[in-house]
């Protein structure tokens, strides 16, 4: 059993399954994924056969995928338990010596260590530590990585990516699986109660002045004011509409605002003012007013979805990704709908690799102990100045008589 689990957690095993998991994720990632196997038969008639039976069509769910992935987990796994447990040791002060003193202390031994900044915990026989709880970034670092793996590998088992077109109006139970190539049902109903987009402030160029006097050119946009020549009036910019050229704007006086005046309403403004040239709206956001409901038709949760801003609901997240109208004017949204119960893992496992990796570089932890007549020591770093600090000073040379 320890040989096997030695050989589970080789590094050449290791290195191996990295190998060949970045050429078949390479080869994956060249070929067309998600074709029927006629497609892709017919795509590459001479390798075709034997990439289908490896699952090459749809590689990212394929057992090949799935068990190399499940295999570098138990590897990382294997190796892992054995390294956290040294890390333990050391934690403890018994880990694996890296360093080792012929001969028992020496006299000023433990004065060189607590200057250092070791604590002693006892001065016969000889055991002392600094920052023991540095050796945690042992266990933190080397779990952590099968934690993300694992979590890697449960998300392509349980999770799932969907999508599905809903009008604005209407509502959905279920979204299409690609690699299933069926429909897959929700949790729960999503209702699309309404849409809209919004856009930057249109910039334009308007001719204005007081009415029956001279104008001139102006470029603004809009919610903009613009000063009326040879007057204390004010224009205050309202919405443009560049299908039918209509600008809404108000006139601010001393004595109060008007408006608001239009293409079809401007007898009663005392200014002129005419639209000339505007450019094009820039998109600046997308949304869809939503409902979850429940199985009775109740409402659960009311939400905006947004570009970037996805709904999180009964763990599954619904982006919006499309939008638009159709041939009658109907308006409809777009979703991609996925479920990833593996990222949980994945975040705590990079946040634990990282924390780990903090406390190896930064904590300079060590421990002493003497054992059977030798000093052995271990260290996170700095092992030669630890060392060092283990060996007796060299005896003072003499002067020469003059």
């Amino acid at each position: 059993m320890n040989r096997l689990l030695r050989r589970l957690g080789s590094v050449r095993l290791c290195v191996g399954l990295l190998l060949v998991l970045a050429l078949a994720a390479a080869l994956g990632t060249v070929l067309p994924q998600n074709l029927d196997r006629a497609a892709f038969l017919q795509r590459f008639p001479q390798a075709g056969p034997w990439l289908v039976t490896l699952g090459f069509p749809r590689f990212f769910t394929s057992p090949l995928y799935r068990g190399l992935l499940a295999l570098l987990t138990l590897n990382l796994l294997s190796c892992a338990l054995g390294r956290s447990l040294d890390g333990w040791k050391a934690f403890r002060g018994y880990g694996t010596a890296r360093i080792r003193v012929d001969g028992p202390p020496d006299a000023g031994m433990a004065d060189r260590l607590r200057a250092a900044g070791f604590r002693i915990r006892s001065a016969s026989p000889l055991q002392a530590s600094r920052r023991p709880w540095a050796f945690l970034g042992f266990p933190l670092t080397h779990l952590s990585l099968p934690v993300i793996f694992g979590g890697a590998l449960l998300g392509s088992l349980a999770g799932f990516v969907a999508t599905q077109t809903v009008y604005v109006g209407g509502e959905t139970r279920t979204a299409f699986d690609w690699a299933l190539e069926r429909e897959r049902a929700l949790p729960f109903r999503l209702r699309v109660d309404g849409f809209r987009q919004q856009y930057y402030p249109i910039p334009l160029k308007i001719r204005v002045g007081p009415r029956n006097g001279p104008t001139r050119e102006v470029v603004t946009r809009e919610g903009g004011r613009v000063e009326v020549p040879g007057t204390d009036l004010t224009v205050r910019i309202g919405r443009f509409d560049p299908e039918s050229g209509n600008l809404t704007f108000w006139v601010e006086t001393p004595r109060g605002t008007l408006g608001p005046f239009s293409r079809e309403n401007r007898d009663d403004s005392p200014v002129s003012l005419t639209p000339l040239g505007f450019r094009d709206p820039q998109l600046r956001r997308v949304e869809a007013r939503v409902r979850v409901l429940g199985p009775d038709g109740e409402t659960v949760r009311q939400a905006v979805i947004a570009v970037n801003e996805p709904l999180v609901h009964a763990g599954v997240r619904v982006y919006l990704t499309a939008w638009g109208t159709d041939p009658y004017g109907f308006g409809w949204v777009g979703f991609q709908i996925t479920r990833d119960p593996g990222q949980p893992l994945v975040w705590t496992g990079s946040v634990c690799f990282v924390l780990g990796l903090g406390l190896l570089v930064l904590g300079g932890g060590a421990w002493v102990r003497e054992e059977q007549g030798l000093v052995l020591a271990g260290a996170t770093g700095g092992r030669q100045a630890l060392r060092a600090l283990l060996l007796p000073p060299p005896p003072p040379r003499e002067r020469a008589a003059s």
